[in-house]
């Protein structure tokens, strides 16, 4: 399987389900990702995860075909994330992403997004 079909089936079995417990199918345990100027280690990012995952917000996702570059190690791609929350308009953010990949599983995240995530309501449980 490709690096841009794991993303693919990581986005669908762990996003969109908001489903915490794949984590450990597809993230390496050494994972780190690196966003918006913050840097996340697995154990920050499985925890937010888990918190955001147990809110109504729901995710739709699509990755850009046309900017699809994948190598050996992984794959650069530019995505697409929807996030809506019951009474509120759906907020899209737009990021850009190199993904590496250790075996199958995730192992270093590079993303810049915007509007940046780290900054909407939403995306911060209490």
């Amino acid at each position: 399987m490709g690096y841009r079909q794991l993303l693919d089936e990581m986005f669908r079995e762990s996003v969109l389900k908001k489903d915490a417990s794949k984590f450990e199918k597809y993230y390496a345990p050494d994972f780190v990702c690196f966003t918006n100027g913050k840097t996340m280690e697995y154990p920050e990012y499985l925890a937010f995860h888990e918190k955001v995952y147990t809110t109504p917000i729901q995710y739709e996702v699509r990755i850009e075909d046309e900017t699809v570059v994948e190598d050996a190690s992984g794959v650069g791609c530019r995505v697409f994330i929807t996030t809506t929350m019951p009474g509120e308009k759906p907020r899209e953010l737009e990021l850009v992403i190199v993904a590496k990949f250790v075996g199958e599983k995730l192992h270093r995240l590079w993303e810049v997004c915007w509007p940046d995530w780290t900054q909407q309501k939403e995306l911060q449980p209490t």
